[in-house]
């Protein structure tokens, strides 16, 4: 039981002087890395939103025109029932 507390506790001691301080060189290549992955997702967003509203419209379209034609429908049977 003491080898293996003893074993711990230099491990513990090891591990903690291996921390290392990050430098502002370390801290640019980080930012670098995060801006790039960043811009990358928003690219795909948009690219998923731009999609997302072109099915849409496409949809709101054709709602339209079946809306056209049931009024040029309507306005032929008023006509008809006018002219009587």
């Amino acid at each position: 039981m003491k080898k293996v507390l003893r074993f711990a506790l230099c491990f513990l001691i090891l591990a903690t002087s291996a921390d290392a301080a990050l430098t502002q060189s370390d801290f640019e290549k980080i930012q670098s890395i995060v801006e790039k992955a960043v811009e990358k997702s928003e690219k795909q967003m948009k690219e998923y939103i731009d999609l997302k509203i072109d099915a849409v419209n496409t949809r709101i379209d054709a709602v339209n025109t079946r809306i056209d034609a049931v009024n040029t429908r309507i306005d032929a049977l008023e006509k008809t029932v006018n002219t009587r």
